[in-house]
């Protein structure tokens, strides 16, 4: 139960510790009307983005033909909560839950496999052409959809993709690669995985 205290120590940190307190003091207390400045700022702002998810949420509560009225009804009255069990069986919207699901996950998993595997491949290793290839895939990353949008709906026509999922996901796995989202490790790294 006998604790070893070195006087000569503990005197010396209190010493310090009382010598830097009316320092530390004096700069949280002229830091303090700033902080508390930023963060009335911070959720002021923070309430201003939130308004449109509460508008939303407002809206969807209120009668057919109440969402314009004038002056705003923030709060419904009366509160119409049949309006989601309306929304859920007027449309499937369970399928189409389903479907983004598909797409998403497919295009997303997909995606990133075939984009590490060429973003290496652009990264690491030397071959004839991949300077060109490297420029080519940066020249298409910089169109705009826009300008693609008519003809890959041709092509997609053309081949029978209408009305699948297939143009939805197959670009996002093919077409976006980057070689600069790669960190280049060194090449010894290389070799020690070789062992």
């Amino acid at each position: 139960m006998s604790a070893i205290i070195e006087p000569a120590a503990d005197t010396a940190s209190l010493a310090l510790d009382r010598a830097a307190a009316p320092a530390h003091v004096a700069v949280g207390t002229r830091r303090r009307p700033l902080h508390i400045a930023l963060h009335v700022a911070f959720i002021t702002l923070c309430l201003v983005y939130l308004l449109p998810f509460a508008w939303m949420l407002s809206t969807s509560l209120k009668l057919d033909g109440r969402e314009i009225a004038m002056p705003p009804e923030w709060i419904p009255n009366p509160v119409v909560w049949s309006n989601y069990y309306r929304a859920m069986t007027g449309l499937p919207m369970f399928l189409y839950l389903q479907n983004t699901l598909i797409i998403t996950i497919t295009a997303t998993t997909l995606g990133v496999f075939t984009a590490s595997l060429a973003g290496f491949g652009f990264a690491r290793l030397r071959f004839p052409g991949r300077d060109v290839l490297f420029s080519l895939c940066l020249a298409t990353l910089m169109l705009p959809g826009i300008v693609t949008m008519i003809p890959e709906f041709l092509i997609y026509r053309q081949i029978g993709w209408i009305n699948t999922f297939l143009p939805l996901i197959v670009p996002w796995v093919l077409g976006r690669a980057r070689a600069g989202d790669f960190p280049v490790p060194p090449v010894r790294h290389d070799d020690s995985a070789g062992l």
